[in-house]
């Protein structure tokens, strides 16, 4: 956060990198959008190529990017590098964070002022309660809150009615849904 110095002059004094691990959005991407439309299942096809939030924290090239490895210890491990886990992997390191996909959609939650993305009730509890312990945004740090989760059947309305994304999990299950921005403008579906 930039601090006022004493000529006024705004400084940056720290940074942090946020690597979010969502696979529920994997499916979302430029490439797996054209790809999948020839699938008749995404969700189960896309299922098995998905790694879990411990394999993504344990990736070498992951702990690199958050600082906990030098990009020139990547050669002492073995490729493909997602074959070769770092046992003993953090999840923060000195430059940031490798975070869950359940705390990324809670943070997007609390920063949406125009209430596009409304949470399932259990995803929206599960964010809630990781954002409250998480040592930088936690309960006191200032950040907005998560609002409630909704129903299903009212995900499930804002989809059919209001033309809403469903953001579905890797287990099929829906948890969300994001309203498209504006009926005119492609650059905000």
């Amino acid at each position: 956060m930039p601090r006022v110095t004493s000529n006024d002059m705004p400084v940056v004094r720290a940074v942090s990198l946020v690597l979010a691990h969502v696979p529920s959005l994997v499916r979302l991407g430029s490439k797996p959008l054209r790809v999948l439309r020839e699938v008749d299942r995404p969700i189960e096809y896309l299922r098995p190529h998905l790694r879990d939030w411990d394999a993504a924290r344990a990736y070498a090239p992951n702990q690199v990017f958050i600082g906990n490895l030098g990009v020139d210890e990547l050669a002492i491990w073995a490729t493909p590098w997602h074959g070769h886990p770092i046992a003993g992997a953090q999840r923060f390191g000195p430059d940031g964070e490798i975070m869950p996909e359940d705390e990324f959609f809670g943070l997007l939650a609390a920063c949406d002022d125009f209430e596009l993305l409304a949470l399932g009730l259990d995803l929206a509890d599960r964010a809630r309660t990781a954002l409250d312990a998480h040592p930088i945004v936690g309960r006191d740090s200032g950040r907005p809150t998560v609002r409630a989760g909704l129903t299903e059947a009212a995900l499930d309305e804002r989809i059919h009615k209001h033309g809403a994304l469903p953001i579905v999990g890797t287990d099929g299950q829906l948890l969300a849904a994001m309203l498209p921005g504006h009926d005119e403008d492609d650059t905000l579906t």
